[in-house]
């Protein structure tokens, strides 16, 4: 993993909640000196085992891609803020708060905006495997992929079906 400025702040942020750079670099298994050289930028890469260490210390304070991949998703569907709040009960200015990185939403707000906008909360969130949900697939890709895993198993051979019948035809 390419260490940028977000992944530079977010350890910034991750520092000043654990109290010290020794604290988050004993909570994450990983040497202090190593943490100080992601911090000072003096080393630009994380290999894949020391990331799935420090990643979960570090998630919740990368909130530009949260906030981007919600804006993103209400751009796509042409959803305001106020017409999201309708359906979620979350306040606009909340959405608002979260679309611009300005605020952190708690795993709950997260399903309730999924499951508003029709796609998985991996769509909004940080995976599993920790690393940020994105890249691989297109964004129409990634919600084609969340409409269809929510589709029951008639649905989705119905949909398969005419996915197939459309190439045909093309």
């Amino acid at each position: 993993m390419t260490i940028d400025s977000k992944i530079k702040a977010a350890i910034e942020k991750a520092i000043k909640e654990y109290g010290s750079q020794y604290e988050l670099a004993k909570r994450a298994g990983i040497t202090q000196p190593s943490i100080a050289r992601y911090r000072n930028g003096d080393i630009g890469h994380v290999s894949d085992d020391l990331w799935q260490k420090l990643y979960p210390h570090i998630s919740k304070f990368m909130v530009e891609g949260i906030g981007e991949k919600l804006d993103d998703i209400m751009d796509k569907f042409n959803i305001s803020p106020k017409q999201l709040a309708d359906k979620t009960g979350i306040p606009a200015l909340t959405i608002v708060a979260y679309r611009s990185g300005k605020e952190i939403p708690p795993d709950s707000h997260i399903a309730r905006l999924a499951r508003a906008l029709g796609v998985g909360p991996e769509a909004l969130s940080p995976d599993k495997a920790g690393h940020i949900f994105e890249a691989a697939l297109a964004l129409d890709e990634q919600l084609l992929i969340d409409k269809y895993r929510s589709l029951n198993d008639a649905m989705k051979k119905k949909a398969i079906n005419e996915i197939i019948m459309m190439k045909q035809n093309d």
